[in-house]
């Protein structure tokens, strides 16, 4: 059974898959920098996330390929916040101002990305620089984690992610395909994903390697599409008790560090040093609106499920109940 999906024209053969893995990024030493404003944004829902929600025949099914799109609700989550884009609230219109918008090259990023940000991306003076950034794709976890084993390289990316919007019979496809053409493609012109598992301190480094690059960069407000394991893993270690501010209910910064970000979500944050650390401050959940109650509510289920006393072994609830009918 061959993985690769067929409408992928440059997919790479096991011979060049088998090629070193993409070097981790090294962390810099910053001198003096501002601070800057980032918005991160987790992809829309993918056959990926639908198959887990359907167990185990869901499951299978989603390892027969890689490189999973979107779905039909992901676009819909996708067309949500576009929709939020065009007459945005103070909390997002940010985002259209963003002079660089870094998206990791998996098709259901890039989809996103061109979906979500298409009101500032189809105007004819647009300016904000996007770039299939390898630094933001999500974390393998091993040989099951097909969904993070890329679709292609180069031109591929393009056509793969605009040719599957169309089949979803997605709003504005021509105007998507024209704004990929001025993707920066510079990043992926070779295979940019791991072939193994990657270990939690690599991805730590991509984290820190970006929040560096943004600091030592000359713009000062970036859009950042990614997964959740990547950003969870980035704003654990660089988001602090009190990064949230006077922004959302006590518990929200460690609810971002533990919980998923809803598909589609944005948080929006000030990036800066303290010390020799990249720190993220003023986080919100500024996208969807029930966001941030949605992490609280997982965040407080799953420390409740840790908590909860384990059940009694079979044989004393069948002695229990036996003595209760007596």
């Amino acid at each position: 059974m061959d993985p690769t999906p067929t409408d992928s024209p440059t997919s790479l053969s096991s011979e060049e898959a088998a090629k070193e893995e993409p070097p981790t990024p090294r962390i810099q030493t910053l001198q003096q920098t501002t601070a800057k404003r980032v918005y991160f944004i987790r992809h829309a829902e993918s056959e990926w996330n639908s198959g887990a929600k359907r167990g185990i025949v869901g499951i299978v099914r989603a390892l027969m390929k890689i490189d999973h799109p979107l779905t039909k609700k992901g676009y819909s989550q996708a067309a949500a916040l576009q929709q939020a884009l065009r007459d945005p609230p103070d909390d997002l219109a940010g985002v259209l101002s963003a002079e660089a918008v870094w998206t990791s090259p998996q098709t259901r990023a890039v989809q996103t990305a061109l979906v979500a940000l298409l009101p500032s991306l189809e105007k004819e003076d647009a300016t904000a620089a996007v770039t299939l950034c390898p630094s933001v794709r999500e974390r393998r976890n091993g040989a099951y984690s097909r969904d993070n084993v890329g679709g292609g390289v180069g031109e591929a990316l393009r056509s793969l992610a605009c040719d599957r919007l169309a089949r979803l019979k997605a709003d504005g496809v021509d105007s998507m395909r024209k704004a990929a053409e001025r993707f920066d493609m510079a990043e992926v012109q070779s295979k940019w994903w791991t072939a193994r598992k990657e270990p939690a301190s690599a991805v730590s480094a991509r984290a820190a390697a970006l929040l560096g690059a943004m600091l030592e960069s000359e713009h000062s407000a970036f859009v950042v599409v990614s997964h959740s394991q990547f950003l969870r893993r980035l704003l654990a270690e660089h988001l602090p008790d009190d990064g949230c501010g006077e922004h959302g209910p006590s518990g929200m910064a460690r609810a971002m560090r533990k919980a998923k970000l809803p598909n589609c979500g944005v948080v929006c944050c000030t990036l800066e040093m303290e010390g020799e650390k990249p720190v993220l401050r003023e986080a919100k959940v500024c996208w969807p609106a029930d966001g941030a109650e949605m992490m609280l509510r997982k965040t407080k289920a799953a420390a409740s499920a840790k908590v909860a006393p384990a059940p009694p072994p079979a044989k004393e609830i069948y002695t229990d109940a036996k003595a209760d009918s007596k």
